[in-house]
C-alpha cells in the first residue's frame, strides 16, 4: 500500500513539474487556409502515394480530376521518395495512413492527424482533412486517409466532388470523416456519457 501511494505521489510530482515547464503560447502560427492545387495553369502540389498495390491508379485518377477541374495535373510521387525539402516547398496531397505513407507518418508523429490501421474502421471508411502550414513554410497537406485502398478510393471520389465545388484551383479547410455503419443516436451518446 505504501509503495502504491509513493508511486502515485511521485507521478503527481513529476506531472506537476512537467506541466510547470510548458511555455506560454504568445503567438499563433499563420494558418494558410486555402490549399492551392493549381496556380496560373501549373500544378502547385504533388500527390504522395504509398508504394503499395492499388494506390497508383487512385493517384492517377485524382491527378486527372485535378487537371479536368483546374487545368493541370500534379506530379505523382512515391511517398517514400518525397524529401523534406519537397514537403516544405509545395502543397502535398497524401494518400494512405502513417504506416504506408511517410508524409502522413510525420504528421501523425506530431499529432496533426490521428488515423492509423485501427481507425476509421470499415472497408470504405475514410478521412479527408487539410493540415495547415505543418512545416511553417506556408505549404499545406491534404490527407486522404483510409485503412484500405477501397476506403481511399471512396475518399478520392468525395474529394473529386469537392473539387467541383471549389474555384480558383484551391480548396479551403476540410475535415470530413466517414465510417462503416450508422453513427450512434443522440440518446445513445447521452446514455453513455451518464454512465461514465
Amino acid at each position: 500500500m505504501r509503495r502504491t501511494l509513493f508511486v502515485v505521489a511521485l507521478l503527481v510530482l513529476v506531472a506537476s513539474l512537467w506541466a510547470a515547464d510548458v511555455p506560454e503560447i504568445t503567438e499563433l502560427k499563420e494558418m494558410y487556409l486555402d490549399t492551392a492545387l493549381v496556380t496560373d495553369g501549373a500544378a502547385s502540389c504533388i500527390i504522395a502515394v504509398p508504394d503499395e498495390v492499388g494506390y497508383g491508379p487512385l493517384a492517377t485518377k485524382l491527378a486527372g480530376a485535378i487537371k479536368d477541374a483546374y487545368g493541370a495535373a500534379p506530379p505523382i510521387m512515391i511517398a517514400g521518395q518525397v524529401t523534406e525539402e519537397a514537403m516544405q516547398a509545395t502543397n502535398v496531397i497524401a494518400l494512405g495512413v502513417f504506416a504506408n505513407n511517410p508524409v502522413v507518418e510525420k504528421l501523425y508523429a506530431r499529432s496533426l492527424v490521428i488515423y492509423d490501421w485501427s481507425w476509421p474502421k470499415g472497408e470504405a471508411a475514410y478521412v479527408i482533412r487539410t493540415v495547415h502550414n505543418p512545416w511553417l513554410t506556408g505549404k499545406n497537406v491534404v490527407c486522404i486517409g483510409s485503412v484500405t485502398p477501397e476506403g481511399c478510393a471512396a475518399g478520392i471520389d468525395r474529394f473529386i466532388e469537392i473539387l467541383g465545388e471549389s474555384e480558383g484551383g484551391s480548396v479551403g479547410p476540410l475535415i470530413e470523416i466517414t465510417g462503416a455503419g450508422n453513427p450512434p443516436s443522440e440518446e445513445s451518446v447521452a446514455a453513455t456519457l451518464k454512465s461514465i
